[in-house]
């Protein structure tokens, strides 16, 4: 299974950083930043065993286990390894702060594992380097945050669809192939009407054609239940 999909079993989604770009800053800087060479001090064999994410660095020694000579992840201690928490790559090219290229899904993944550290471990301070103290460091963490923001707004989105277009029920066999229909509770929602089996173009998954009123699809359509008038009313979104 790949890391990131083990992450997102394991830990919990933090509502507080949904779609309000404020509420996903971090806590407020340690007025004494810590050098890269201090955190190194503290890897797996060290007494104290720090680590950092994002910037943020966290003693983690309760976990020596994890994090100890014969853990699994010792990898972790001594350094920040931001972008291997998202893409699982271990070695000393994947062990790293930087999160260049990254997917916004893999952003929200390094997020959530820095706000799962400030709940499990001590918050040492901030690591001087590509966060804090350089240069760019400000501009670095404003484009985190702000694609950050932006799919979490997305996510929030997407909810609100699925709950106004419940899904469709759906069978296969090979007589028939498939076949879709609505209850009262498809698409894992209940609600007061059954609606009718339509498929589904969100808004941004159409775009008008250059010099026309026309619209063509790019794709990302799926079977919604959607109540009859609706459909009627908004052909180029639903069509049977």
């Amino acid at each position: 299974m790949h890391f990131l999909l083990v992450l997102l079993a394991v830990v919990p989604a933090d509502e507080t950083c949904r779609g309000d770009a404020d509420q996903c800053q971090p806590p407020p800087v340690n007025q004494t930043l810590i050098s890269p060479e201090r955190l190194q001090a503290h890897g797996s064999h060290a007494k104290r065993i720090w680590l950092a994410i994002r910037g943020d660095v966290f003693d983690v020694t309760e976990g020596i286990r994890f994090y100890g000579p014969e853990g699994s992840y010792r990898f972790f201690a001594g350094r920040d390894g931001s972008r291997a928490f998202a893409t699982g790559e271990f070695s000393d090219q994947g062990l790293r702060e930087d999160c260049d290229g990254l997917e916004p899904e893999q952003l929200w993944a390094i997020e959530q594992w820095r706000q799962r550290y400030h709940i499990d471990y001590k918050f040492v301070g901030n690591l001087r380097g590509f966060w804090y103290g350089e240069e760019f460091s400000q501009q670095r963490f404003d484009n985190f945050s702000r694609r950050l923001a932006e799919y979490s707004a997305e996510q929030d989105r997407e909810e609100v669809l699925k709950k106004r277009y419940p899904g469709c029920n759906s069978r296969w066999n090979q007589k028939d192939g498939t076949t879709v229909w609505c209850t009262k509770k498809s698409g894992g929602i209940t609600r007061d009407y059954v609606g009718v089996p339509r498929k589904f173009f969100p808004p941004d998954e159409q775009v008008k054609k250059r010099g026309s009123g026309d619209l063509r699809r790019k794709g990302g359509m799926r079977c919604a239940c959607v109540r009859p008038q609706e459909a009627d009313l908004a052909p180029h979104m639903f069509q049977p």
